[in-house]
């Protein structure tokens, strides 16, 4: 069962990787704003699927003597990647001005789920 949820972790974080690069490069190319909402609603899906199985992995596969530390830990350091991501977005883009949020927002993400995956 494990290894399932592995695949479909790893295959829902490529997807969504996929899909919110689309996303990015068709509103930098100002496609039909349709076609950018859809490739939008297709990157969320895969990503709460990655998150919500990637969170089952963690949190079913120890023992349960430890199961509560491991997914406390596990949030913690979630917080911790987010509050990081969250300081180095803001920071850089009071260095690189309000052009670059999109490129900014983008390469954290591609950094952080891949990191994540």
């Amino acid at each position: 069962m494990r290894t399932q949820r592995k695949k479909v972790t790893l295959i829902m974080g490529v997807v969504c990787m996929i899909m919110y690069g689309l996303f990015f490069f068709g509103s930098k190319a100002n496609l039909n704003p349709y076609v950018v909402g859809i490739v939008c609603g297709s990157c969320v899906g895969p990503f709460w699927a990655m998150l919500d199985s990637g969170t089952m992995l963690v949190s079913e596969s120890p023992p349960t003597s430890v199961r509560m530390i491991v997914s406390t830990v596990q949030n913690l350091l979630s917080g911790c990647i987010y509050g990081i991501a969250m300081i180095t977005n803001m920071i850089l883009i009071n260095i690189l001005g309000d052009k670059a949020i999109g490129t900014i927002t983008t390469i954290l993400t591609f950094v952080g789920l891949s990191a994540g995956v």
